[in-house]
């Protein structure tokens, strides 16, 4: 069966498995990835640039230009993984500046977007209205959020992507929620 792999990171890169995917999306988590992610040489790669809500008290005035420059260099590119985590990182404020100005940038440069949210569902949902229409595609980076959440999402367009570590569990969540993302919307 051909799958692409949309969940992978540029540290750690290979899951079992990744091997015989057809595509793969590489994201970055930080500015130090870039460099990593930019020199990958293999044609199944779509490489992603961006800064983890974990990560985004680095993002200050001029990384907006820094990303810009980044995708202006390779245009096959996705932005990612952005987004806001409630549970870990630092404050909102902070993840929320970071968060919008590279989905606004993803947008305007007709990118697709990878985006990671925990427990900011409702203000993800409210931003990928703003701003999904510029946006190639709108990607839910391991999605595991309410399943109240799917449909209003699927409505908009949104892929939902799964990690290996949320797919071995056995829960009876993780059934529900594969049940409830439309198929032509799991990556």
């Amino acid at each position: 069966m051909d799958y692409a792999d949309a969940h992978l990171h540029s540290k750690g890169m290979v899951y079992p498995g990744s091997d015989s995917a057809m595509l793969m999306s590489v994201c970055s988590a930080e500015f130090g990835d870039w460099d990593i992610v930019d020199k990958i040489d293999d044609p199944r790669v779509i490489r992603s640039y961006g800064v983890h809500p974990w990560y985004s008290e680095s993002w200050e005035d001029g990384s907006v230009d820094k990303l810009r420059e980044m995708l202006q260099n390779d245009p096959d590119a996705q932005v990612g993984e952005i987004g806001l985590d409630e549970v870990k990182g630092p404050s909102m404020i902070v993840q929320s500046r970071c968060f919008e100005e590279q989905f606004e940038l993803a947008a305007e440069m007709g990118r697709i977007v990878s985006i990671h949210s925990v427990r900011t569902e409702n203000y993800v949902l409210a931003a990928v209205k703003r701003n999904r229409k510029g946006c190639k595609a709108v990607i839910l980076h391991s999605f595991s959020g309410p399943m109240n959440y799917v449909q209003s999402f699927a409505k908009l367009d949104c892929y939902f992507s799964e990690s290996p570590r949320l797919l071995s569990k056995q829960e009876p969540f993780v059934k529900a929620l594969l049940e409830a993302i439309p198929r032509d919307r799991l990556l």
